[in-house]
């Protein structure tokens, strides 16, 4: 069944401490005007680091559309696509503060990102590994502590006119088959 959420001019917030917020398996969903908040106790972020951490948002075979809305995890990456049917569109969304990725694109995932603000996340802004692919368009990918965009394992990217600054490590990291 199609799924539709859609927050007010406020946008309400959404918060979870454990297995992630919203995890979007229907074939299509709609996601708008939300704040998503991964935040986990200091406990519960050391046992989750080792299953790769809580994910604010988790994609799974979806075509959902995110659009106007806010996602952090201080225990994990901020949206996780993941099966090779998934292709979202995230567009006008903040993604910051993440504990690891703010969009993680794995397991043959794929989606567009459009006109969307990456910031201030520990791990690769953007990271497409596993067959995973990204298309990136007019976006700001910046403040990292690690990589703005890091390719890994297979993974493919494609950036258009996007500006990528100010982080800790390559603007665009390519490694590993990629």
């Amino acid at each position: 069944k199609d799924i539709n959420l859609t927050g007010d001019q406020s946008a309400p917030t959404i918060e979870c401490a454990e297995d992630g917020c919203i995890r979007i398996t229907a074939t299509k969903a709609t996601i708008r005007n939300l704040r998503i908040e991964a935040n986990v106790g200091f406990f519960a972020s050391i046992v989750t680091m080792f299953k790769r951490g809580v994910a604010a948002v988790r994609i799974v075979n979806s075509q959902p559309l995110i659009d106007g809305c806010e996602v952090s995890s201080n225990g994990g990456a901020g949206i996780v696509v993941t099966g090779s049917a998934s292709m979202p569109e995230i567009k006008n969304t903040r993604i910051h503060d993440c504990k690891l990725n703010g969009i993680l694109f794995t397991e043959k995932g794929q989606g567009v990102v459009t006109d969307c603000e990456i910031y201030g996340n520990l791990w690769a802004g953007v990271r497409s590994d596993n067959g995973g692919n990204a298309t990136i368009r007019n976006s700001r990918i910046r403040n990292g502590n690690q990589d703005g965009i890091l390719v890994d394992t297979g993974g493919a990217v494609t950036v258009e006119n996007s500006q990528i600054s100010d982080n800790a490590y390559s603007g665009i990291h390519v490694r590993e088959g990629s």
